[in-house]
């Protein structure tokens, strides 16, 4: 496994991922895209010369362990079960609530957004289609 590797990489300037997925296709065993990093990373360490035939310098990653998950937290946000009774009650006039629901991911991705009012029991709905910016990462 090593020797192809090694192969790949300095021979056939493969990037680790075009490895593991040629592997995949003519039912070759190998170990993930992230081993095949560590190994070529490891040769580094050990004075070796395969990185250099990576295609792009990586930088040392840091493991995410232990760490709280800082992406898509709302700051000051306040939990449902915290807020004013007053609001619990509906009474309030102006009291808005939004939802939104995604459709399945078809040639169009599909949003629909419902807007009420608590107190009049007014809804409103709105089909929306996503924007491509919406959609980049996920």
């Amino acid at each position: 496994m090593k020797h192809y590797i090694d192969k790949a990489l300095v021979q056939k300037q493969w990037s680790p991922e075009q490895i593991k997925g040629r592997c995949d296709l003519i039912n070759i065993a190998m170990v993930s895209v992230e081993r095949i990093y560590q190994y070529i990373y490891g040769d580094q360490k050990k004075g070796g010369e395969l990185y250099i035939h990576l295609r792009t310098a990586c930088r040392w990653r840091r493991k995410r362990l232990n760490r709280k998950h800082q992406r898509g937290q709302i700051p000051n946000r306040v939990m449902i079960g915290e807020r004013p009774e007053v609001v619990q009650t509906k009474a309030c006039f102006g009291d808005w609530e939004a939802d939104t629901t995604i459709g399945k991911k078809t040639i169009k991705q599909l949003f629909l957004q419902q807007l009420s009012v608590k107190a009049s029991l007014n809804s409103w709905l709105k089909l929306m289609e996503a924007k491509p910016v919406l959609l980049k990462k996920r």
